[in-house]
This record gives C-alpha cells, sequence and structure tokens, in this order.
C-alpha cells in the first residue's frame, strides 16, 4: 500500500532538473578550503576568489549514481532499526535546540545534558517515534567533548536510532569509542555500527554576504527553543500497534558522568542559514 505520495514521476524529474540547474549555474558556497580542492579534483568548477563551486550535470549523475538504494539507520535494539526509502515516513524528533523551556519552572534556560538524558527516555517508548535525532545542545558539556555528553546520555536512555552531527574528527573519534565499548568491542561494532551521524552540508549561496554575516552572529541570531512537554521518566502508557516491537524497557535516565565539567560554550552554538540537505549515515 502507497501511504504518502508527494509528487509524481514527472513533477520529480522538473525538481531534479531544476536542481542539477541551479548547481551548475548559480553554484555553492563553499567557505572550507580543503572542500574547494576536493570538489576541484572531481570535475567541479571552483572560483576560488568568490569561494562559488559550480557542479556540472554529469559530476552530479556520477556520484548521484552511487548513492545506495537503501540506508539504514540502527539503534541499540535490532527490532527498531528503520531502513529507508519505505511505504511509511521516518518520524524523528527535531534537533540541537541550544535552548529549552524548563518542564517543571516553565522558565527558558539553556539545555543540558540531563535534558537529553529526559528526552532520549521519553522517546524510547511511543511506537510513532522511529528516530531520536538528539534534540538539544549540552550546555554542561566538558571542554573537548560535546558531541560525547550529548552522544552518551541519548544512547544510554534510547535503544532506538539515535543521531546528532560532531563537531570534529577527534570527536567523532571520541564517539566511535563510546560505539566500541557499549558493543563489548570494536569487531562487535564495526558488525552492528548503531551510532548515525547526520548532517546539513550545504549553506546557501542565496543570501548576500552580509546577510550570511549576520545570520552567522550569535548576537543576531534567535535561536530555537525546544518547548518540551514531557516530565520527569514515568512509566508509559502508550500501547504499541500489533505492527510494532514491543516498547523497551529503560532504565531510569542517566546523564554523563559529573567530575570535571566545565560549562564551555559549544562550537555549534553560532549558526549559518542551511538548506536541508541532510545526508544520514552509519558509521563504520
Amino acid at each position: 500500500m502507497q501511504y504518502i505520495d508527494f509528487l509524481d514521476d514527472a513533477q520529480v524529474a522538473t525538481v531534479h532538473g531544476a536542481s542539477l540547474e541551479i548547481l551548475e549555474e548559480v553554484g555553492l558556497l563553499v567557505r572550507n578550503g580543503k572542500a574547494r580542492r576536493r570538489f576541484a579534483e572531481n570535475g567541479a568548477r571552483v572560483d576560488n576568489a568568490t569561494e562559488i563551486v559550480r557542479i556540472p550535470a554529469p559530476v552530479v549523475e556520477k556520484f548521484r549514481a552511487m548513492v545506495p538504494p537503501t540506508i539504514a539507520l540502527r539503534g541499540r535494539d535490532p527490532a527498531y532499526d528503520v531502513t529507508f526509502p519505505r511505504a511509511l515516513p521516518v518520524v524523528a524528533t527535531a534537533s540541537a535546540a541550544p535552548d529549552i523551556v524548563d518542564p517543571v519552572s516553565g522558565v527558558t534556560r539553556r539545555a543540558t545534558s540531563a535534558d537529553i538524558a529526559n528526552i532520549a527516555h521519553r522517546v524510547n517508548h511511543p511506537p510513532g517515534f522511529d528516530v531520536f535525532s538528539i534534540s538539544t545542545l549540552a550546555e554542561d558539556a566538558p571542554k573537548g567533548q560535546f558531541g560525547l555528553s550529548r552522544f552518551y546520555p541519548a544512547l544510554k536512555n534510547c535503544v532506538k536510532p539515535c543521531r546528532t552531527s560532531v563537531i570534529d574528527v577527534r570527536e567523532a573519534e571520541q564517539v566511535l569509542k563510546l560505539g566500541a565499548l557499549i558493543a563489548g568491542s570494536k569487531e562487535a561494532y564495526r558488525e552492528r555500527p548503531f551510532i548515525n551521524l547526520g548532517y546539513c552540508s550545504i549553506v546557501s549561496s542565496a543570501a548576500p554576504p552580509a546577510a550570511t554575516t549576520a545570520i552567522r552572529s550569535p548576537r543576531a541570531w534567535s535561536p530555537p527553543i525546544c518547548r518540551s512537554s514531557f516530565r520527569p521518566p514515568a512509566a508509559s502508557k502508550s500501547k504499541p500497534s500489533a505492527a510494532a516491537p514491543p516498547p523497551p524497557s529503560s532504565p531510569a535516565p542517566r546523564t554523563i558522568p559529573t567530575a570535571a565539567r566545565s560549562c564551555a560554550e559549544p562550537e555549534a552554538g553560532t549558526k549559518t542559514a542551511r538548506v536541508h540537505h541532510e545526508c544520514h549515515l552509519s558509521v563504520a
């Protein structure tokens, strides 16, 4: 049964053709020099003076053909793995809000790893959620452990697929080590990688430089607020549908170890206007 069909084949072809035209004629603003070199090495036309990269249609099609036909997001419990495309849409939480409306006081404050733990625990039960896209940042993250401070409470309290991004290679290595510890060994983790990374990697070149600068400024940018309706975890009354696996039994939420905490401002605090083009990958 086909539950949802947003565009017919002709409309898909129209959107694809327009996308190819934009990539080749308008281009992308790519600020990272290493990324521009990679584009140039693979057939794109790069203007280093303007930082604009234009990608010819044959290059796009070459690499599009390399994309696997399906993508799997894995959870700690294989019963909750998600493979798409599929007949039903994949439902995930919103992610990376720096602020949260406190569920008890109603006051807007900076989000912490404890909030991630509580939300993860709540998402773990209802069958309507397929993926926990880690909903907030973590103001209490120790210096140099921002990604780890988000993945740890998420994976501890949710056996469904969990996803977010990391800042650099060092953080990625920390998170992969966490995955190996949870799996029991590096080999076990490689056999079944359950840490999922997703990035919005394309920056829109439509906005003029002044507007982009304003958006990048933390003072000029109004951060999204995660309005939470959850309370400290209690037994869920949600009943899964007959087609869904039974809700997992979860321990009370736990946060990251409290030793040597440092309320470092995460690098992710400054935002850039982005085209929502996400690539979800299971890190092997």
